[in-house]
């Protein structure tokens, strides 16, 4: 008999047996060293796609992070802040394309620069979907805009992206901006 067969009649009767599988009246009937027999044998096979971690929202699945490019720009020069968004998990999912922005914040938390001072349109405000495969990646890029950098003073500023909710945000990448010549 296969060694999943041995686990999974583990997990379903508390015992290796070799007859048929019957599955539990009750998850109490599960034993706890059966559960982690079927779930060490689950991992063998399924190596880090395996989670045994609470069912997700598609937009929990999906990690944000942030780079700016080039990471030094002068007062009145565009830069380019690049958004990776990745899900995280092993099944598609599918999130709203809009809102995705970056913004700029200064070392008091206010707010200098970036896309999130402009409004989200959506054409004809039909649900954009945006799609991802198992572990699948993409990138969005963003120009922050010379009229923005102008204004800003230099100095050593966050980036940060965002996707659809407040909670859903990058850990803040650094731009320095210089005074322009």
């Amino acid at each position: 008999m296969s060694s999943l067969k041995l686990v999974t009649n583990a997990l379903c009767c508390g015992q290796n047996t070799k007859g048929p599988m019957t599955l539990p009246v009750t998850v109490e009937s599960v034993t706890s060293a059966a559960r982690d027999a079927a779930i060490a044998s689950l991992h063998q096979l399924l190596g880090d796609r395996l989670s045994t971690a609470a069912p997700v929202r598609d937009l929990d699945a999906i990690r944000v992070s942030v780079r700016v490019e080039p990471g030094t720009v002068v007062a009145g020069q565009p830069t380019s802040v690049v958004l990776t968004l990745r899900n995280s998990i092993a099944r598609p999912v599918e999130i709203s394309a809009c809102p995705i922005y970056f913004w700029v914040q200064g070392s008091e938390g206010e707010i200098v620069g970036g896309s999130n001072l402009l409004y989200c349109l959506r054409g004809s405000f039909v649900y954009q979907p945006l799609r991802f495969n198992p572990f699948e990646s993409k990138t969005l890029t963003f120009i922050w805009l010379p009229g923005e950098t102008q204004t800003v003073p230099a100095g050593t500023y966050d980036v940060f992206g965002w996707v659809n909710e407040p909670e859903h945000h990058s850990t803040a990448a650094r731009v320095t901006v210089q005074a322009s010549p």
